[in-house]
């Protein structure tokens, strides 16, 4: 996927430098985890780098972990639950939090062992129900389109929460995959990560741009 994708969007990036340096830049093609960093290190070669304006979208796995959650539990719908995923976007580095989850849910260890293993794996399932014939493509676009909020007022598309925050809504908060040195609060976070340098979490959108 990253042979296939890392060409593209070295392009993209090399383009956005030249033509439009100043852009937002939302990335949702896989594998996030390596792309997103391709993009900053293309922008940082033409000294336009801005870490608030560049967003990995991993809202996907917040979509499958309040399904994959509201299958267990009768009568609730996937729009009633919101559990932050953390990490990043691929197998292991996706951290779902559910004892973190709004409203709160009470679900034995042994469920929550295997919903932690379908949030991580969803893609996995996808592509074993296509038979090999595709991948969750369809999946990554509404997660884009409906991009839950982590706050409870509304939901946003990534997209239009990002123009909301520019335009001075407060209080929007989503989780995106980030450069951490770059942006409020990012230094402390990195520190108890030994470092790490990009890693997805929840922001709020009028703080970080």
């Amino acid at each position: 996927m990253f042979v296939f994708n890392a060409g593209i969007i070295r392009d993209l990036a090399t383009e956005i430098a030249s033509i439009c340096p100043d852009a937002f830049i939302l990335v949702i093609s896989n594998p996030v985890n390596s792309l997103v960093p391709l993009i900053a290190e293309v922008l940082k070669s033409k000294n336009v780098f801005n870490p608030k304006k560049l967003f990995g979208i991993t809202t996907l796995d917040i979509l499958r972990a309040s399904t994959f959650t509201a299958e267990e539990i009768s009568g609730v719908s996937p729009s009633d639950i919101s559990i932050p995923v953390v990490g990043g976007h691929s197998a292991e580095t996706i951290i779902p939090l559910f004892s973190q989850a709004k409203p709160a849910i009470k679900i034995e260890d042994e469920t929550l062992q295997s919903l932690t293993t379908r949030v991580k794996f969803g893609g996995d399932e996808v592509i074993k129900a296509k038979a090999g014939m595709g991948s969750a493509t369809l999946c990554m676009a509404y997660a884009a389109y409906k991009c839950p909020s982590l706050y409870i007022r509304a939901d946003f598309r990534f997209a239009e929460a990002v123009l909301k925050a520019f335009k001075g809504e407060k209080g929007i908060v989503q989780a995106s995959f980030m450069y951490l040195p770059g942006i409020p609060g990012g230094i402390t976070l990195q520190n108890s990560l030994e470092g790490l340098d990009y890693f997805s979490t929840n922001i709020e959108l009028g703080v970080t741009i």
